[in-house]
């Protein structure tokens, strides 16, 4: 008698029979779902479940041993289900639209899906590397990256995104302190068909390189390349101004450059009619800025003042203007012999074309 391999038998029938009641529960995939699915597809790759379903055969296992993982097609569409379940494919006759995913190492390690509104608790800590990736059958959602980060409304013209979590280097000093931190993460999407006139610029998921999720904010110059001086950070939704550095004070740090430029992309075409400005108003560590411009991508430039103050400064745009993106440059820093003028939030109202 094989005892080593009859224990490996029970320790892989546990997992089999916690998968198979998970998903005919119709729990939400999550990192134990997960992490049975990999024990028992290891099982069948190693060639261990083949040996064991030929000493069934022979009649070599004992009587009362429970293996109904050895069954010739039961494991195989367990394992068919779960991957269903994962992919979000069609089951029963109902579509999924709208699925979460953590991505670790490339896999999938926790997921939910929904037909409209997805939310994602997973119990677990994050690791540096780790992504979620967003998916649905609408391009403008609402989404929320961590239960400590505000929701965002935000367009998706590939209907999904990935957020890179913020784990590596500084990029966490511009979150709330606790977000993404812990065992529990509690995420979310849904679709958003809201298109009232608001502040298009507002996306508390905006991240610093490659995205498929806008608005986007990049800059020339980003002061030492820190997060809490980087573009994204002028379109997290927060105004307080009256310090700089870690979360709440991000704001766009310009090096003491005197061409630096702030581009935001909508990603699509909108309407827009007016924009507001908050400066950074640190003083007197911080300068301002006495003149700027903007130039929309319909052609327009609007030349406009602006003053060392703590709170908002509107610029009048003209008129309605049809635009996919804005770039504010030509800042003139005031004679303050300090060397450091900075935006805290830029926020432009309009509505989706």
């Amino acid at each position: 008698m094989d005892m080593a391999a009859d224990d490996r038998i029970r320790e892989m029938e546990r997992h089999f029979d916690a998968l198979c009641a998970a998903l005919r529960d119709g729990r939400q995939v999550d990192a134990a779902m997960m992490d049975a699915a990999r024990v028992l597809a290891d099982y069948i790759r190693s060639g261990q479940w083949l040996c064991d379903y030929e000493r069934d055969e022979r009649g070599e296992l004992p009587a009362d041993l429970k293996r109904g993982v050895l069954s010739q097609d039961a494991l195989y569409d367990l394992l068919s289900g779960m991957d269903d379940r994962i992919k979000g494919n069609v089951r029963k006759g109902s579509r999924t639209m709208t699925r979460i995913q953590i991505i670790r190492h490339g896999e999938a390690i926790a997921c939910a899906q929904a037909e409209k509104e997805a939310q994602l608790l997973y119990r677990g800590e994050y690791l540096p590397g780790d992504e979620i990736r967003f998916e649905t059958d609408y391009e403008y959602a609402v989404v929320q990256v961590d239960q400590a980060v505000k929701p965002a409304r935000v367009y998706l013209p590939e209907r999904a995104f990935t957020f890179r979590l913020p784990l590596e280097a500084d990029d966490l000093r511009v979150y709330i302190p606790g977000a993404f931190s812990g065992e529990k993460h509690l995420c979310s999407i849904r679709p958003d068909a809201d298109n009232s006139y608001r502040n298009l610029a507002r996306n508390p998921a905006d991240q610093r390189g490659d995205v498929t999720c806008y608005p986007h904010a990049t800059a020339n110059v980003e002061t030492r390349n820190e997060s809490v001086f980087c573009a994204r950070n002028t379109i997290d939704g927060e105004h307080i101004a009256c310090g700089h550095g870690s979360w709440p004070f991000g704001s766009w740090g310009i090096g003491a450059r005197t061409d630096a430029e702030l581009t935001l992309d909508f990603g699509r075409e909108v309407e827009t009619d007016r924009m507001v400005l908050y400066l950074r108003a640190d003083f007197p560590h911080d300068a301002y800025w006495i003149e700027g411009t903007v130039s929309l991508s319909d052609g327009a430039q609007i030349t406009f003042p602006l003053e060392g103050i703590d709170g908002p400064q509107e610029i009048a745009l003209g008129g309605w203007h049809r635009i996919r993106s804005l770039k504010l440059h030509k800042l003139v820093k005031c004679d303050n012999p300090s060397a450091f003028p900075s935006l805290r939030q830029i926020e432009v109202y309009g509505r989706d074309v």
